[in-house]
């Protein structure tokens, strides 16, 4: 049998840094650029909003501006498809950062990541690949569970 990816109490926060939306009973939408006006113009709704880390990982401007005024009034959940968590390298120490300062900066009510590959050495593929089934791919999943969210100081969703 093997052993599950775990975050240890010891590391985890005693109290939630994520307590002005709760998602639980919501429903969930993928943020769309076009919709941000009618987003804003209407009073708050339930539900929360998905957004791909990477269209976020620049520093600022209009994407920023956008997304810091839905999460005023919306939960949002951070979604990455590149991290390669299944990948037989070591993560990406730079893109794990840039993954880390998002969850640090708008602090989203869930954060999330694709259990595949995508990456082989300097290669980024346009894709989400499957995973071998054996032990090895197990551990290494694991371990890059663990460190993702020992970077980020919570846990993770996998999809």
């Amino acid at each position: 049998m093997y052993g599950l990816a775990t975050h240890p109490a010891s590391r985890m926060s005693k109290t939630s840094r994520f307590p002005a939306h709760r998602v639980a009973g919501l429903a969930g939408t993928s943020y769309k650029h076009e919709h941000l006006p009618a987003i804003l113009g209407d009073d708050p709704k339930d539900g929360f909003f998905e957004v791909h880390a990477e269209n976020y990982m620049g520093a600022g401007g209009p994407p920023h501006d956008a997304l810091t005024k839905i999460r005023r009034d919306y939960p949002v959940s951070l979604h990455g498809v590149c991290m390669s968590i299944g990948g037989p390298r070591p993560l990406d120490k730079a893109h794990l950062g840039r993954f880390k300062a998002l969850v640090d900066r708008y602090e989203p009510a869930l954060v999330s990541e694709h259990l595949a590959w995508s990456t082989h050495d300097t290669t980024y593929y346009n894709d989400l690949l499957p995973l071998p089934y054996t032990p090895a791919t197990v551990s290494r999943v694991a371990d890059h569970i663990d460190e993702i969210q020992e970077a980020i100081g919570r846990p993770i969703l996998l999809e």
